[in-house]
């Protein structure tokens, strides 16, 4: 869905680590750019800000999974810089939740924006 509709850079805020490391290893070798970023770092606007000016799709997991407080933060930024921004449901915090929300926010997106 990314390739179709131009969508390759993907910024993640949070995550499990066992999550993380299976998204990058079923990433290596793909036409994607996944920059995993944990949701323990400083809320520095200047390099939240430059992070979202990189990517085309922000990825924020659930609250029970990712800090709420980070995710408002990256997702204030993304939508002013008009960035898709995904939000993975559940508590679980799988790589088949993650791709399924992604994919899903990627294809409506691209539906509405064909038409």
């Amino acid at each position: 869905e990314g390739e179709r509709a131009g969508v390759r850079r993907f910024l993640v805020i949070g995550g499990r680590d066992e999550t993380q490391s299976r998204l990058r290893a079923l990433a290596e070798g793909q036409p994607i750019d996944l920059r995993l970023i944990g949701d323990d770092e400083d809320l520095n606007t200047g390099r939240m800000t430059s992070r979202i000016e990189g990517c085309d799709c922000l990825v924020l997991w659930n609250p029970a999974i990712s800090k709420q407080g980070v995710n408002d933060a990256y997702e204030k930024i993304a939508l002013d810089h008009s960035r898709l921004v995904v939000h993975v449901l559940g508590d679980e915090g799988s790589v088949v939740g993650f791709c399924r929300a992604a994919s899903y926010r990627i294809a409506r997106t691209h539906l509405f924006q064909s038409t």
